[in-house]
């Protein structure tokens, strides 16, 4: 039987290139721990094709390079400029478009979340550049992640260097105390 598989999704430009490098290492170290779970990355690059935005001194091809390295053993799926153009002529007419018309938080979600799916990931991860992996192995993350999900219901949590990484400015103010309890 085949082991559920968790894309993990990260988008860097050129400033946030180097906490991106060593995130992917940290979490490819993380992820390669798992006995129960095959894992693959999702890279999601600002690009211009010759520079990366935001970079003055890294081409897009070197960047993209870096972070394969830093991915280890674990697959890789590049996604950039070109990915997105085609995934949004995909769409059909008089469907709104998921990605939006610039790089903006939701439609790198939703695009990382559709290129997981098509390869068959039962699980997306969504990391920032400069989060840690949990102290916790990640079979045990995922034992008690699964405690807390059912059908139709998701959430995400991280910890940046300096504050938590869940999104919760949406909870009412009585329930987040009762939300972030679910913070790993």
């Amino acid at each position: 039987m085949t082991p559920p598989k968790i894309a993990a999704a990260i988008w860097c430009n050129g400033r946030s290139l180097k906490y991106a490098i060593e995130t992917v290492e940290a979490f490819s170290r993380f992820f390669s721990d798992s006995r129960d779970y095959e894992t693959a990355w999702v890279m999601m690059f600002a690009s211009g094709r010759e520079q990366l935005d935001g970079a003055t001194d890294t081409t897009y091809r070197d960047a993209v390079i870096s972070m394969r390295n830093a991915a280890g053993t674990i697959p890789v799926c590049v996604i950039d400029d070109r990915t997105t153009e085609a995934m949004r002529a995909a769409v059909p007419d008089g469907v709104p478009d998921p990605l939006g018309d610039r790089p903006n938080y939701g439609g790198a979600k939703n695009l990382s979340h559709i290129v997981a799916v098509g390869h068959g990931a039962e699980f997306l991860a969504r990391v920032d550049p400069g989060i840690h992996p949990p102290a916790q192995p990640l079979d045990t993350v995922m034992h008690d992640v699964l405690k807390h999900l059912t059908p139709h219901k998701s959430f995400t949590s991280g910890q940046y260097v300096n504050r938590i990484a869940l999104r919760y400015k949406q909870v009412p103010q009585g329930r987040r105390a009762q939300f972030l309890h679910l913070g790993l």
